[in-house]
């Protein structure tokens, strides 16, 4: 510091006790990064929002899906049953059959392999 108390590094004058400049610079150098600090904190709550937006469209998603497959179960208990005898019901419940038999085939022949790939 000079004579006068202001800092050589033009940055003016700084009160020891309390560390604050007492210059426009400093005041501009505050301002600047309360500024980022606070774009920074709004960045992180629209990332969190956004996050949890993303998280429950999951999990509606999944929740559907796994209601599709109770409805379809509960359709093809049905149709079994005879309670329900739709043509396309039918079909549906037969292509089902068709599929859990070229499974439990494939399961038969070398299942180990086929799940841990």
């Amino acid at each position: 510091m000079d004579s006068e108390g202001e800092n050589k590094s033009g940055l003016g004058n700084i009160d020891p006790p309390s560390g604050k400049m007492a210059s426009p610079v400093g005041d501009a150098l505050n301002s600047l990064v309360r500024g980022i600090a606070r774009r920074g904190k709004d960045g992180a709550v629209r990332v969190g929002t956004r996050s949890r937006d993303r998280l429950e469209y999951r999990q509606l998603k999944k929740d559907l899906g796994t209601m599709y497959q109770k409805l379809g179960r509960e359709v093809e208990a049905l149709v079994d049953g005879g309670e329900v005898s739709h043509p396309g019901l039918l079909r549906g419940v037969e292509r089902v059959k068709v599929l859990e038999a070229q499974i439990a085939n494939m399961e038969a022949n070398g299942g180990a392999e086929l799940e841990s790939e």
